[in-house]
């Protein structure tokens, strides 16, 4: 053990025994509040158009019936997603993202998740991240910290 600590060490030990240390006892809430943060956010490129951040709303209505949409988070490789036009929904492979589709990124371990609007909006860590309201002509794509335990990963991302 170096010099420095066992001087650190002899500092706390002193502040323990003389009663003048303080130790505070946080609850379940403040503790969950203390460790929440906001994820990364992830950068989404349509096949053709320009990068934006999350989170975000592509119009669809400017984009082809099927595109690609390329999506690079820190500490991941980028990827690229499949969506395609259905008659009146969309949707990536087999995966049917309905009428007002929505990704979800999970920015800790890499995965991506169809959901629907009113999953995201159920969802507290991400209700501040959504823009607007869901309508049909608009793809959401928000970044989560924690997926919802029903949401089913369509894509995980690489780390580098």
């Amino acid at each position: 053990m170096s010099k420095a600590s066992i001087v650190a060490l002899a500092a706390v030990l002193g502040l323990l025994s003389s009663g003048c240390a303080v130790m505070s006892v946080m609850s379940d809430v403040d503790q969950a509040k203390a460790e929440w943060k906001a994820p990364a956010n992830a950068s989404i490129q349509p096949e053709g158009g320009a990068s934006i951040l999350t989170p975000c709303r592509l119009d669809l209505r400017t984009l082809p019936d099927a595109f690609r949409l390329q999506i690079t988070v820190e500490g991941f490789r980028a990827s690229d997603v499949y969506i395609r036009r259905n008659q009146d929904t969309w949707s990536t492979g087999s995966e049917d993202l309905g009428t007002v589709p929505c990704l979800a990124i999970d920015t800790v371990n890499g995965d991506i998740y169809p959901t629907t609007f009113d999953e995201l909006r159920r969802a507290a860590s991400i209700e501040s991240q959504l823009l607007g309201e869901g309508s049909r002509g608009y793809l959401h794509v928000v970044t989560v910290i924690r997926a919802e335990p029903s949401w089913r990963s369509i894509l995980h991302l690489l780390r580098k």
